[in-house]
């Protein structure tokens, strides 16, 4: 005997339907998600009105701004001894800096002060940094091994100075189009030696100090027409007259964090042959202020430590291959784009 099937188990037409929706709902959100997850509307800054992106499907192609776009790139640095002056005169890579059509490598320069010698036959130890005075911006465009693309301040004992990088698009599209700017934030690196000797009641215990005040500070805007749209900023403080107990410095984060990660931003219908300006501002700068150095003999060679601190930030890049068949070259590049769909 066949089974009788109880017809309220049965499922509905209506319910198939919906269920059938609901799978198909899921699955165009499956290939839209990803996109808009991590895309930031700017849109109503840039253009004074809010705007939804279009519809991007997954594995679509991006088109660069190409004839439309020009670039300017500028790159400078400057350094003094002291903590209350202001770092300069500043020494840039080019002045003034000119708009080209292609997006070029970040232009290196680099300011370095004399480092006091120790006393006697003492041999000044930096740690992992080296001893130096020195703020730069260093950008190789070469493929080759153990080449820095970063800027940098760095100070021993004490001292004052800030590298500035900031590049520029102009753009005057050819038709009314969506257009988006991707970049990569630069990698914050901090990093710090107090100084210190070795010794104690056991003769075997580090004994350090803090310097007596300083400040340090790396930051990324992005600025369109005048109008800043995105920025991140760490400060590392520690004042003059601030001791507050088992705290060293003071850490203070505002807006996204300096840590690689990529950023997309939807900047909105642009009208044509209205140029636009869009400037990736990067800042690093460095105050300390440290009134001794320690000096001990290890092993039968004697050291001096001072307060050696560095602040840097990343370049991000990326390998551009030019030429073709066996004549290929491979350069590097700021890691920025301006782009439609």
């Amino acid at each position: 005997m066949a089974p009788i099937l109880d017809p309220s188990r049965r499922p509905r037409p209506t319910r198939r339907l919906a269920r059938l929706a609901a799978a198909a709902l899921l699955a165009l959100s499956a290939v839209t998600a990803p996109v808009y997850a991590q895309m930031i509307n700017v849109s109503a800054l840039v253009t004074g009105t809010q705007q939804t992106p279009g519809l991007i499907w997954v594995g679509q192609p991006t088109l660069d701004c190409g004839a439309a776009c020009q670039y300017v790139i500028a790159s400078d640095v400057g350094m003094v001894s002291g903590y209350d002056s202001t770092p300069g005169p500043f020494t840039a890579h080019t002045w003034p800096p000119v708009y080209g059509a292609n997006l070029n490598g970040i232009g290196s320069v680099d300011q370095s002060l004399a480092v006091p010698a120790p006393p006697g036959s003492s041999v000044q130890d930096g740690g992992s940094m080296g001893v130096m005075r020195r703020t730069a911006v260093d950008f190789s465009i070469l493929p080759l091994l153990n080449q820095p693309r970063r800027m940098m301040v760095q100070t021993w004992k004490g001292g004052s100075g800030a590298a500035t990088v900031s590049i520029t698009i102009r753009v005057t599209p050819t038709t009314s189009k969506s257009h988006y700017l991707e970049f990569r934030v630069p990698e914050l690196a901090r990093s710090s030696q107090v100084a210190y000797y070795v010794g104690g009641p056991s003769g075997y215990e580090p004994i350090s100090k803090l310097p007596i005040q300083m400040q340090a500070r790396s930051m990324v805007d992005v600025v369109v027409d005048g109008m800043p749209v995105w920025s991140g900023t760490s400060h590392q403080l520690r004042p003059k007259r601030w001791s507050a107990p088992y705290i060293t410095y003071l850490n203070l984060q505002w807006g996204p964090s300096l840590d690689d990660s990529t950023v997309k931003m939807f900047l909105g219908n642009l009208t044509a042959g209205v140029p636009r300006t869009v400037s990736l501002v990067f800042r690093t700068d460095l105050r300390a202020s440290s009134d001794s150095c320690y000096t001990d003999t290890e092993y039968g060679t004697s050291y001096q430590r001072c307060d050696n601190r560095r602040e840097a930030m990343s370049l991000p890049a990326v390998a551009v291959s030019s030429g073709g068949g066996p004549y290929q070259f491979i350069t590097y590049k700021p890691d920025v784009r301006l782009y439609t769909y």
